[in-house]
């Protein structure tokens, strides 16, 4: 519309106050055709107008332009408040879970272990040492294993529930701390470490060769009898420790023949003839190639004093006469 009007108006100019030029007159064009001078105000209102329209749509597109920049620079600065939330939520909800995964997995007291998870790294160490017996047994493998047994210990605290009465949870609680401190001196940062029971802890060494049982057994027991527990700043105590041992496979001639919860319940049954028969001392339960494997399940089931009355397996021990160690019979 405005662009008619603008015609128009230029165009009434241009025919009245501009005289007609006639081409006649101008050589070399066709004569009695005359054009006012009109039509080039009109061409140059409409290049004016049309750059003028051009201008302000630009300028709308620019800042339209900048508005959008502006708004997507708000949404990418919330974008990025969200996302950080999101990941430090994430990171503690991470922490969180890494948390109830140790309570689940560790003592809360000792920082050892729990015996649900010990049981799950038993059994994978158990398992590998079976494979490494067997193969040899069956002739898979031409040399016979080195260092592959796993020797499991069970620890406990000697006269624990007569101190708790006597001093406190508190107390206790402290000394239990330290005692695994002192199993974890004296034991290969490789071995698995666990509290077992309320005074009973499980110490299990993979890789190794049943012949040094006896020597882990004995730097137990004599780092704990010489040990100095301080569970707080105004006192200082004394305590010794009862071990029982067994190794897994139990009989390397028959690797499969008693499997390694049987190893550990031999285990268990050691503690408590130690401590049945004096404290302070080891007992380990051993089985060789001279062991037969006929009715061995039977006689386990009347607990390890069966076999040993049997001389179904060997009983090593601190005592100075292996025979006066105390079996439950039960």
């Amino acid at each position: 519309m405005a662009l008619r009007v603008w015609s128009i108006v230029f165009w009434t100019v241009g025919g009245v106050c501009v005289p007609s030029v006639c081409w006649a007159d101008v050589p070399g064009t066709l004569g009695g055709v005359s054009l006012p001078w009109s039509v080039a105000g009109v061409a140059v209102v409409a290049v004016v107008f049309i750059g003028w329209r051009y201008h302000r749509l630009h300028r709308r597109l620019e800042v339209g332009m900048t508005e959008m920049e502006g708004t997507l620079g708000q949404l990418r600065d919330r974008i990025g408040e969200q996302t950080e939330a999101l990941e430090h939520t994430g990171a503690q909800l991470e922490a969180q879970r890494h948390t109830i995964e140790e309570l689940r997995l560790t003592d809360a007291v000792t920082g050892l272990w729990t015996r649900h998870h010990a049981f799950s790294i038993l059994a994978t160490h158990c398992a590998r040492a079976l494979r490494a017996w067997v193969a040899w047994n069956k002739g898979v493998a031409k040399n016979k294993p080195e260092n592959a047994d796993v020797l499991i210990f069970i620890v406990g605290l000697d006269k624990l529930e007569e101190a708790t009465l006597a001093l406190g949870n508190q107390v206790i609680e402290g000394v239990l701390r330290e005692f695994a401190d002192v199993l974890r001196t004296s034991s290969r940062s490789t071995d698995v470490l666990a509290r077992w029971g309320e005074s009973e802890f499980l110490v299990v060494r993979s890789g190794a060769d049943r012949a040094s049982a006896n020597e882990l057994a004995e730097r137990l027991r004599e780092s704990v009898a010489s040990h100095v527990f301080r569970p707080n700043d105004d006192l200082e105590l004394s305590t010794t420790c009862s071990i029982g041992f067994a190794g897994h496979p139990l009989l390397t001639h028959d690797p499969e023949a008693i499997g390694w919860e049987d190893v550990v319940i031999l285990a268990q049954s050691a503690l408590s003839a130690g401590r049945r028969t004096g404290r302070n001392s080891w007992v380990g339960v051993i089985g060789d190639a001279s062991t037969p494997c006929e009715g061995l399940h039977a006689l386990l089931a009347g607990g390890p004093g069966a076999l040993i009355a049997k001389d179904r397996l060997r009983v090593v021990t601190s005592f100075d006469d292996g025979t006066a160690v105390l079996w439950d019979e039960g």
